[in-house]
């Protein structure tokens, strides 16, 4: 379905199952198909509320755009539930998406029943890096399109490097994927970029969310290590994290099944 939020523009959001609800928000160049295999197996017990973030998958692009920031993108999702007229959930969300997880479990935890977060990062971007990645939002500005070069230097950070070396098929459909990326869509997603880059830190308000939280991160994650998000774990105090092996950054892809199991484990756990 299409929901109509407070900039006239429309969030698409795809509902699955009945029961407790829980919302997944995808990582940054995805969109909410990354959820399908988690999914197909939660649905039968619960209402899975799957979200494609502006400029991703379904959802409108925000047009001549220069800049949204994380806390924009919080407040769209809390539009959404509110929408929806659901009360309390547990929120899953990847990358991009589980640095929203971590603002609304500042902000919102009020209506939150469990957190569950996946290779990110709530403290600042390191110079180097937002250096790298801002130089390629330049060049897909000036191109407006993601060129078959910028998107095989982009995709190795979001898999394992077995599954880059091989350029195996979660490899090869992403490059594919970006490069058929609208330029309408691309300029959304450059002023979503520019806020994820260029974030401000968060990590010392992370002692403020106070519900049960599960961090997730890929064995071989290049771009979120385990270290970065242990620094995030540790600032939250009813956590608990676990290594996802065999995956990269986009974990959720890479071993799933393993993911599955773990989220059911922390679902039906009794605090």
């Amino acid at each position: 379905m299409q929901l109509e939020l407070r900039n006239k523009r429309k969030m698409n959001v795809e509902i699955i199952g009945e029961g407790e609800p829980l919302v997944f928000v995808h990582g940054f160049l995805w969109d909410s198909s990354v959820w399908d295999k988690i999914t197909e197996m939660f649905s039968k017990n619960y209402k899975c509320i799957k979200i494609d973030l502006w400029g991703h998958g379904k959802s409108d692009n925000l047009g001549e755009i220069n800049y949204y920031s994380l806390e924009y993108l919080t407040w769209d999702i809390i539009e959404v539930v509110n929408l929806l007229d659901i009360d309390k959930f547990t929120y899953i969300g990847t990358s991009i998406g589980g640095i929203i997880g971590c603002h609304l479990g500042i902000k919102y935890g009020h209506k939150l029943n469990k957190l569950i977060i996946l290779d990110c990062y709530c403290g600042e971007e390191e110079t180097c890096t937002q250096d790298f990645y801002e130089g390629h939002l330049k060049v897909i500005a000036f191109q407006n399109k993601i060129s078959l070069g910028i998107a095989n230097q982009i995709a190795p950070l979001f898999f394992s490097i077995e599954e880059s070396i091989n350029q195996g098929e979660l490899f090869s459909d992403f490059v594919d994927s970006l490069t058929e990326i609208s330029s309408e869509n691309l300029r959304t997603l450059q002023g979503i970029g520019r806020g994820l880059f260029g974030r401000k830190s968060i990590l010392e308000n992370l002692k403020e969310i106070d519900v049960p939280t599960l961090f997730l991160v890929g064995e071989v994650d290049i771009v979120r290590p385990f270290y970065k998000m242990n620094e995030m774990a540790k600032r939250v105090k009813n956590s608990e994290i676990v290594v996802v092996p065999k995956a990269g950054h986009t974990a959720i892809l890479e071993n799933p099944i393993f993911i599955r199991e773990e989220i059911k484990k922390f679902l039906n756990k009794k605090e």
